[in-house]
């Protein structure tokens, strides 16, 4: 039978990236004016992010305090955040010893990868003044759709990762939108550090040092959310070849949305701090000459 466990660490893991999010939502408020439109973007990713820890949040509360206390029988009541229709199928279900993901927290968990890929874009875009970058929308699209539609199969077929018919397609769904999104987390941090590359030609010395270091800052940042959705794929792969450990994903799933977020406030609130190494460095240039 699944344990609840890897979503509790999952769930506790997110609730500390939760408190990192807060302090870089506020940091972000008190130190930078972006215009209004930028606020209010911020805002929704923070309302977002808030969404998705309540509703993981609530599933926990649900199983581990509310209903279970150790009876499978209490346990296949569904919980609404499950957005399922009914609960009788599920004691079949929890006899195979599957855990069911609460696919409720998948909306804002998709909604909020997708616009942080969607701003990563724009930023790209913005350096290369090219239409053709608004390409990485394509892949950066599909996954969040090939979720949504693994959703609604996940309705319509009464449970999650068990179709008596369509098991094929709900491995491939989940497979291919993971691996959608990697392809578009490297494609979008390869795309950023060619054209920062390019910008150090024949650049100052300062100029290319400050280049460089955002440089790393991209790497860094897109190398983590890539990182975490890898592992994911990995471990959802695993579960389904080997029929063990069908319950760990599920507690990695609960971080990725906030690990783009975070890596985002991050590369936006890093600006301070690059503003006042440049200015060093540009003080260091002229007493060399």
């Amino acid at each position: 039978m699944a344990t609840l466990g890897p979503a509790l660490i999952g769930a506790t893991i997110s609730s500390m990236l939760y408190g990192v999010t807060i302090a870089q939502v506020v940091n972000y408020y008190v130190t930078y004016d972006d215009g209004l439109a930028m606020k209010c973007f911020i805002g929704f990713i923070w309302i977002m992010d808030t969404l998705h820890q309540c509703l993981v949040g609530h599933v926990l509360w649900w199983y581990l305090v509310a209903r279970c206390n150790g009876n499978n029988v209490v346990c296949a009541d569904v919980v609404w955040s499950l957005y399922v229709r009914d609960g009788d199928f599920l004691n079949d279900l929890l006899a195979d010893g599957y855990l069911h993901l609460p696919k409720a927290s998948a909306i804002p968990t998709e909604l909020s990868a997708f616009v942080v890929e969607c701003f990563f874009i724009i930023r790209i875009w913005r350096f290369r003044e090219k239409k053709s970058t608004f390409m990485l929308l394509v892949p950066a699209a599909l996954g969040p759709i090939l979720s949504m539609v693994y959703l609604i199969y996940c309705i319509q077929g009464r449970g999650f990762f068990m179709f008596e018919t369509n098991q094929s397609l709900a491995e491939s769904l989940t497979c291919l939108s993971a691996s959608f999104y990697i392809f578009t987390d490297i494609a979008t941090t390869t795309t950023m550090c060619y054209v920062l590359h390019k910008s150090q030609e024949g650049g100052l010395r300062v100029s290319k040092w400050l280049i460089g270091v955002v440089l790393r800052y991209t790497v860094t940042t897109g190398l983590l959310s890539c990182i975490v959705q890898a592992i994911y794929l990995i471990t959802v792969v695993a579960s389904w070849a080997t029929g063990h450990g069908k319950d760990i994903y599920i507690g990695i799933y609960f971080i990725t949305a906030k690990t783009y977020i975070n890596c985002m406030l991050a590369s936006l609130n890093s600006r301070a701090s690059l503003r006042e190494q440049l200015g060093r460095e540009y003080i260091r240039s002229v007493n060399t000459i």
